[in-house]
């Protein structure tokens, strides 16, 4: 599925709304056990057509945003862990 949107000297550029499993997994960068792991678990929210995933693009730019700020969360709050301890040593 694709969407117009405007290209250079007011044409339209199609720009797809969804993407395939395998489309996925490519601009995630990981596996497609990984990618068959996000939809199963709902981490990823898609659809079936057919046998075939159908996976807002949208929904994987905010799966990679929730991703990064968990990820930020956590090594902040380690840090801030290891500056209560006394020398840095862990609990």
């Amino acid at each position: 599925m694709v969407c117009p949107t405007e290209g250079a000297k007011g044409r339209g550029k199609m720009e797809k709304l969804i993407v395939s499993a395998h489309e996925a997994r490519e601009l995630l960068g990981t596996s497609t056990t990984e990618v068959a792991r996000l939809l199963n678990t709902g981490e990823i929210c898609a659809f079936k057509r057919g046998k075939k995933w159908c996976i807002p693009v949208e929904e994987l730019k905010r799966y990679v945003i929730e991703t990064a700020r968990k990820d930020t969360e956590r090594r902040i709050n380690e840090d801030k862990r290891k500056e209560r301890t006394p020398h840095g040593d862990a609990l």
